[in-house]
Parts: C-alpha cells; sequence; structure tokens
C-alpha cells in the first residue's frame, strides 16, 4: 500500500473524539457527503515488541479441569495431607505462580509498536456542481 501513512492519519482522526462527537450529532437518515479533508501532522510508530497474550489462555478450561479433579476423596486427601505437613500457603501459591508464569511465557508473540498522532485537520464542503452527460453516437 502506497499510502499507509496517509491511511493510518484517516483511521486515527476517525477513531478519536471528534469521530464519535460527530456521531452524536447525526440524525436517523441518508445524508449526502461532498467535502475535502486536509489533515496535517506527524505519525509516530513505534518499535515492535514481543508481549505475553494472556488472553489466549483457557482460563475456564484450566480451571474445570483443576474443578474436576477435587472430587471428595482428593478433597479429603488433600486436608490431611495439608494438617499432617503443615503446608505453607505461600508455597503452594508461589509453586502455582510459576506455573502460571510458564502458561504466560508459552504465550509470548511479537506485537506490533504503538502509533500515537499529533494531527490538525481542516474540512471544507465542496458544493454540488452540475454536470450534464451527454452521449453522442459517432
Amino acid at each position: 500500500m502506497k499510502n499507509a501513512i496517509e491511511v493510518t492519519a484517516i483511521d486515527k482522526m476517525v477513531k478519536t473524539a471528534i469521530g464519535k462527537e460527530a456521531r452524536e450529532l447525526l440524525s436517523v437518515g441518508i445524508h449526502p457527503v461532498n467535502c475535502l479533508v486536509h489533515i496535517e501532522g506527524t505519525i509516530k510508530v513505534g518499535e515492535d515488541f514481543e508481549k505475553k497474550q494472556t488472553n489466549k489462555i483457557d482460563w475456564i478450561g484450566l480451571t474445570a479441569l483443576a474443578l474436576s479433579k477435587l472430587n471428595g476423596v482428593t478433597v479429603e486427601s488433600l486436608i490431611a495431607e495439608f494438617e499432617a505437613n503443615g503446608i505453607d500457603g505461600s508455597t503452594i501459591k508461589k509453586q502455582a505462580q510459576e506455573k502460571i508464569d510458564a502458561l504466560r511465557e508459552s504465550t509470548m508473540q511479537l506485537t506490533k509498536g504503538a502509533v500515537t498522532t499529533q494531527l490538525d485537520y481542516t474540512i471544507e464542503a465542496v458544493e454540488a456542481v452540475e454536470t450534464v452527460t451527454e452521449k453522442v453516437k459517432v
């Protein structure tokens, strides 16, 4: 795409508060539009970076699996083990956190850098120009 910078500038302008504010002023119906838009400013594109995509972890499935392991005998066994060994809750939490961190590591993904802008715009209405088309037989 040759004009990626311009398309990004338009996209950013539409997605900002001005786009939302303008929508609030529109009435229901079909509205003709003919305008020129002038956008001027800068676009800054950040470096790509790696990010853990924790939303890709199936937390519901993981929780369901853990809960499925807790039948009556298992619960009694866990309580007995806890009472017999005096297991420190913080140790269990630490082990669980290590497992969760390992799950998060598996979701590492390259993410595009942030795009920030400093843009000004003007919108100029264009008056309709009547055009006449003639069909000529040759």
